[in-house]
Order: structure tokens, then sequence, then C-alpha cells
């Protein structure tokens, strides 16, 4: 849960909007959690990805990223971790929340501290 913390928190300290986090226990064999949330700007959802990279990277974790030269929608594959970053038309038109409407969502709120 740390790490979901910490993850939750970039994004928010780097101002991404609308954070919504399921707990995939028991749906996915391959990872814990997904978050979603969304930039202003390609340069917005840039930054939020350049920032965990970086933060993960320096960690000495795997980190893997898809979708960075376009910046529409960034995926940051963090092992137990998927981390959706859309600015906020591309967003809208995926509705990947709609997905799993059934999969209980992690209250975000509870999670920013601001202590990243």
């Amino acid at each position: 849960m740390k790490m979901l913390k910490d993850v939750i928190n970039i994004i928010d300290d780097v101002r991404g909007k609308e954070i919504v986090c399921f707990d995939m226990e028991g749906v996915s064999p391959y990872y814990r959690y997904v978050v979603i949330c969304s930039g202003n700007s390609d340069r917005q959802t840039n930054a939020i990805m350049n920032r965990l990279r970086d933060y993960y990277i320096e960690k000495k974790l795997s980190v893997r990223v898809e979708g960075k030269e376009s910046g529409r929608w960034v995926l940051i594959d963090l092992g137990d971790i998927i981390v959706n970053v859309f600015i906020e038309e591309e967003r809208a038109y995926f509705q990947l929340e709609k997905l799993w409407l059934d999969v209980p969502r992690v209250d975000v709120e509870s999670l920013i501290t601001k202590n990243v």
C-alpha cells in the first residue's frame, strides 16, 4: 500500500486530476492496482509520467512506459501498479473506468498526504 500511496501523492503533486484507483486483487493475476488520472495537456501527462518514472528508477525499480511520444494516453507499468494518464479528451473517449464497474475502488483521498 505504501507504493500506491506514493503513486497517488506524486500524481496529486503534479496536479493530476480526477484520480481513481481500482483494487484488482482477484481480478488480474498480473497487477494489484490500476490508477487512472487526467492532465490538462500532453505536457502535463508527460510531467506526471516523468515524475513517476524518475522516482521509481531512483528506487531501482523496473518502470515501463508506453505512449510518451504523443502524451495523450501514457501508460506506466510499475509492476503491481498500472498507471493510465490521459488528457481529458482521451479519457472521455476511452472511458476505461467502465471496464471495471464491478471492481472495488480504493479511497484515493485517504491516501493523499503531500509527504512524498
